[in-house]
């Protein structure tokens, strides 16, 4: 591709030779100004078709070169040589720009490298003791994985290609790909992950429960018409498919090559606070974590705060309420939300269950009931 982008871009600067010295007798003339248009729509059609970066700045420092040239009545007969260094000048401008990029995605490469996640993931009690539960996973509960697979299969996944780009690009490999590289309107890098080390912008991890959910007649940016179809009777449905959303935010999966080769990985935590579908006001109580597999006996972390994994060492633990342990069981027979009302209060259990992608770096099947949201909701 060097060569082929070489030889266009001096096929180019004789083009303009030959014009110039037909066009003009000793000195460089208005008319050469005819192939300002010519060389900058040619040089730019071809370089975004796929020559790249070298023929986009020969075509821009030749354009800039004939018009000094008409003005200062540049003589013919210098033209050719001083003309021939815009070419050169074009393929050092690339050298430099690939040089800056390259840089850039070493020093991504290094901020985020591939780590075993072995030590986030400890074994697990019931696998060593051979008493997992077998999954088998009714039609419905199968409806209901799938559109959260793809979910994360197909959506925010700029972050996750940028990673990808980071660690698979080589400067060989840039300056011999198509169009020399950097030509592409967009090529996935170290800009997307910028928002990566930046704190939420939708909440604050120290606030304190109860806070008031936010109200959605419709479906959003965290509950779109797929999850909200996954059980569009169910009417808290809304509040733990947008809590799954929150806390496993897709984006900050990284990318996964195996459990000892994941980079980017960002530990679960709510991104955004739940949301309730309809007019009413509800108030989010309490919001925690069931442990489900980690010990012989579930357990809940408790926390006044939404749940987060890099905290989970502070918390206290409990045992499940009555109204826990009847619902747990539901999720285990395939139901994936049981909600008790009475009066104006709300208890909800909500399933975690191992998507496709979560098998990965877990030990257990896809579908495997990872643990559970334990909700405690007052309505006004």
């Amino acid at each position: 591709m060097f060569a082929v982008s070489l030889i266009f871009s001096f096929g180019l600067w004789f083009v303009v030779l030959t014009f110039i010295q037909l066009s003009c007798k000793e000195r460089v003339g208005s008319h050469a100004g005819w192939s300002i248009p010519f060389i900058l729509g040619g040089g730019l059609f071809l370089g975004v078709a796929g020559l790249g970066l070298p023929l986009i700045f020969t075509s821009l420092f030749l354009s800039v070169f004939i018009f000094v040239a008409i003005s200062r009545e540049m003589t013919v007969a210098s033209f050719p040589g001083r003309s021939a260094l815009m070419v050169v000048a074009g393929y050092l401008a690339t050298f430099l720009v690939i040089a800056s990029w390259v840089s850039h995605h070493n020093e991504a490469r290094n901020q985020y490298p591939f780590v075993s996640l072995r030590e986030r993931l400890p074994e697990i009690d019931q696998v060593k003791a051979g008493t997992l539960p077998a999954v088998n996973l009714t039609e419905e509960a199968e409806q209901r994985l799938e559109p959260l697979e793809t979910l994360l299969d197909e959506s925010w996944v700029r972050r996750r290609r940028g990673l990808e780009a980071i660690h698979a690009s080589s400067f060989s490999k840039f300056v011999n790909s198509p169009g020399f590289g950097a030509v592409r309107m967009h090529r996935p890098g170290p800009h997307d992950l910028r928002w990566d080390d930046r704190e939420s912008r939708y909440i604050d991890y120290e606030s304190v429960l109860p806070l008031k959910l936010y109200s959605r007649t419709k479906p959003d940016f965290w509950t779109t018409g797929e999850m909200l179809a996954i059980n569009p009777e169910q009417p808290h449905w809304e509040t733990h498919a947008s809590s799954l959303l929150s806390f496993g935010y897709p984006d900050y999966y990284g990318i996964v090559r195996d459990v000892d080769h994941v980079a980017g990985f960002r530990p679960h935590q709510f991104r955004i606070l739940p949301v309730s579908r309809g007019e009413q006001e509800i108030e989010l109580k309490q919001l925690e974590l069931v442990s489900i597999l980690k010990y012989l006996l579930p357990q809940v972390y408790m926390s006044d705060k939404l749940p987060n994994m890099e905290n989970l060492d502070e918390s206290q633990m409990r045992s499940l309420t009555e109204f826990e342990s009847t619902a747990l069981e539901r999720l285990r027979a395939g139901e994936d939300l049981v909600v008790h009302e009475e009066d104006n209060e709300i208890e909800m259990l909500g399933s975690l269950r191992a998507l496709k992608q979560c098998t990965q770096c877990h030990q257990v099947e896809r579908g495997t009931l990872l643990g559970a949201f334990s909700y405690r909701l007052g309505m006004k």
